[in-house]
């Protein structure tokens, strides 16, 4: 449950973010105690990004989808702790956390375990949906903040099952259709509701 609720909370954070959370910082010249100070934050939201998208693409992988696994990355290097059922899942969840944006290494350090224990319950099941899309807002929240054109701050953003619903207000329908867009090429998103009104 350790795992399920930072995951949780993470993507929760991601999705109501402010939008300067979002924005990448140009190098100056001078590098100041301010400019340091950034970076790190810059970095530690990077490697919790990479923590929640590991954590989540080994929950929702049907053949590891039932275990354990924590992730926790560190300069590019994530370290997969937990427990599987054989060396083959083991590899298959390196494979996977491998093929994350930014890691350049994996430490595998999972265990073995019998194979009667890997069951998913249908409360684990209910919970697994839920940060499917608790994860799919905040991706979607993300491709809003980062646009040069929207106003993320502007949109609400709720997903349910795989449909994502967006609330809010834009000055321009070519904006409504952008987020639009923007959304429903998320992977894993079904569909798109736009409740967005267009201000003239």
């Amino acid at each position: 449950m350790k795992t399920y609720l930072k995951m949780t909370l993470f993507a929760l954070a991601v999705s109501n973010a402010p939008a300067n959370a979002f924005e990448m910082q140009h190098t100056t010249d001078s590098v100041d105690a301010q400019g340091i100070h950034r970076d790190v934050e810059q970095q530690t939201f990077i490697q919790g990004w990479q923590d929640a998208t590991i954590e989540t693409s080994l929950l929702l992988n049907p053949v590891l989808r039932g275990y354990r696994i924590e992730a926790e990355v560190v300069d590019g290097t994530a370290t997969l702790k937990g427990s599987v059922s054989n060396e083959v899942e083991a590899e298959l969840a390196g494979e996977i956390a491998l093929n994350v944006e930014g890691i350049r290494k994996v430490i595998n350090v999972l265990k073995l375990q019998d194979q009667k224990n890997h069951q998913i319950s249908e409360k684990d099941s209910s919970f697994i949906q839920n940060l499917a899309d608790a994860t799919l807002s905040a991706k979607a929240k993300a491709r809003l903040l980062a646009s040069q054109s929207i106003n993320g701050m502007d949109i609400n953003v709720t997903t349910r099952h795989g449909v994502v619903t967006l609330r809010g207000s834009v000055d321009h329908g070519a904006k409504k259709e952008l987020a639009i867009y923007l959304v429903k090429n998320i992977s894993g998103v079904t569909s798109v509701n736009a409740d967005i009104d267009i201000n003239s």
